[in-house]
C-alpha cells in the first residue's frame, strides 16, 4: 500500500543519461510487493533508460495487485520497459495493473516493451494482469529477447493484454525465447504476437480482437481452442478492462481481468 510517484533514476547530462527503475530496483531480491502504487517515474534521460517503474534483475520477486502506471523507460534515448523490466529474474506477477507506460519519447530512438520487457529471464510467471494502453516500437505491450548465452522462458495464465500503441505488436517473441500462453485476450493491435524465427509460443484459448493480424514473424506459434468476438470491456477509456456478461471471453474461458 505505498505510493511510489514521479521519482527519477537519472537527471541525465551531456553524454550522460542512463537510468535503471526509476521508481523501484530490486536486485537479486525476492521481495514482496502487494498493493503498491507506482506511476509516472522515469529511468533514463539522453541515453539509454530500462525499468521506467520497476527494474527487477536477478532474483525471484512476487509483486501482486500493483498498479503501475505513467511511467516511461526513457525521455529520449534509448527505452526498455516502461512499466517494468525484467532481466535474469524468475519475478511472479499477479493481478496486476501495467497501463499507459511507455518505452521512450523519442521517435527514432529503440523502443522495447511499453509495459513489459523480459530479458534473458526464466521461469516467470505472469497470472491475470492487465497491460493495456502502452507504447513502443517492439512489443507495445510485452517484449521478450535472449542472446545464444540463455533463453526467456515463462507461463502467462489468464492476462488481458489490449489496446498497447505504437509500430510493434502486442507481445513482441524475441530471439532465444520460449513462452506459454493460457487463456489470454489480446484485442486491439497492429498485430496480436509476433515470433522471431527460432523461438516459439503456445497459445491455448485465445481470444483474438480487432487486431490488424493476430498472428507474424517466422518464428513457431501453436494454437489451439482459438476464440474470435468482441471482449465487450466495460470502460477502456477509464482502463477498466473487465468483461461484461456477453463477453466473447466467456467461451475462451478467459479470467475476468482485475
Amino acid at each position: 500500500s505505498n505510493t511510489i510517484v514521479s521519482n527519477s533514476a537519472t537527471l541525465g547530462g551531456s553524454g550522460l543519461g542512463d537510468g535503471y527503475g526509476g521508481g523501484l530496483y530490486l536486485h537479486r531480491s525476492d521481495a514482496t510487493l502487494i498493493g503498491n502504487q507506482v506511476v509516472t517515474n522515469s529511468a533514463g534521460d539522453q541515453r539509454w533508460g530500462e525499468g521506467g517503474g520497476v527494474f527487477l534483475e536477478g532474483g525471484a520477486p512476487y509483486l501482486r495487485s500493483n498498479t503501475i502506471a505513467g511511467n516511461r523507460a526513457c525521455r529520449w534515448g534509448d527505452g526498455r520497459g516502461g512499466g517494468l523490466a525484467l532481466t535474469g529474474s524468475e519475478a511472479t506477477l499477479e493481478a496486476n495493473a501495467v497501463v499507459s507506460n511507455t518505452a521512450t519519447l523519442s521517435p527514432t530512438a529503440r523502443s522495447e516493451g511499453g509495459g513489459i520487457a523480459l530479458w534473458c529471464s526464466q521461469p516467470f510467471t505472469l497470472t491475470n494482469n492487465l497491460v493495456a494502453d502502452n507504447h513502443a516500437a517492439q512489443g507495445s505491450g510485452l517484449w521478450s529477447y535472449c542472446g545464444k548465452w540463455g533463453l526467456t522462458s515463462g507461463l502467462l495464465v489468464h492476462n488481458t493484454i489490449a489496446d498497447n500503441r505504437g509500430s510493434g505488436a502486442g507481445i513482441s517473441v524475441g530471439p532465444y525465447t520460449t513462452l506459454a500462453l493460457t487463456n489470454t485476450i489480446l484485442a486491439g493491435h497492429t498485430t496480436g504476437i509476433t515470433v522471431t524465427s527460432g523461438s516459439t509460443a503456445t497459445l491455448q484459448a485465445t481470444l483474438w480482437w480487432n487486431n490488424g493480424a493476430n498472428v507474424g514473424g517466422g518464428g513457431t506459434v501453436y494454437t489451439a481452442t482459438d476464440v474470435y468476438g468482441d471482449p465487450l470491456f466495460v470502460d477502456p477509456a477509464t482502463w477498466d478492462y473487465h468483461i461484461t456478461g456477453d463477453s466473447a471471453a466467456s467461451a475462451a474461458i478467459c479470467a475476468d481481468p482485475i
